[in-house]
């Protein structure tokens, strides 16, 4: 046998077949036999590359969900708001608008009335607001009277 060397240069100055005996190796013609220590730490330092790569896969591929899935998730709140805002807007218009659209169309048909009856009577030309059954009256009277001309 061959002495085991105690440094790293002391294992390099020895020729090649000494190397191979000393690290447990023996080379056949077409094979390379192992002993069980040299087997054991081959297999050792597999087995750690191969956590690390699979580490290593696992990080790229738990990433790549979990960025479909915030990709998605927020898909899915941006439309949940545009739901809520646009009920919301909804809410205020009908809140707001509706009854200041109310109010204009009372003023434009007191302002209608008006003039129709400005060749009328003072009273009923001051008048500021009448309610649409009075308005929609008030003008089939005015048609009656028209067509008698």
């Amino acid at each position: 046998g061959v002495a085991r060397p105690e440094t790293v240069e002391e294992f390099f100055s020895l020729d090649f077949s000494s190397r191979c005996a000393v690290a447990g190796l023996q080379l056949g013609r077409t094979k390379v036999f192992l002993r069980r220590e040299a087997l054991d730490r081959i297999e050792a330092l597999r087995a750690q590359k191969l956590g690390v790569s699979a580490l290593a896969i696992q990080k790229l591929v738990r990433g790549l969900q979990i960025r479909a899935y915030c990709k998605l998730f927020k898909q899915k709140m941006t439309h949940s708001a545009a739901v809520i805002q646009r009920a919301f807007r909804g809410y205020a218009e009908r809140l707001f608008l509706v009854p200041a659209a109310i109010k204009v169309q009372a003023i434009a048909r007191g302002a209608i009335i008006r003039m129709r009856l400005s060749g009328k009577s003072k009273t009923a030309c001051k008048r500021m607001w009448i309610p649409y059954t009075e308005f929609e009256n008030l003008q089939m009277d005015l048609e009656t009277v028209a067509t008698e001309r």
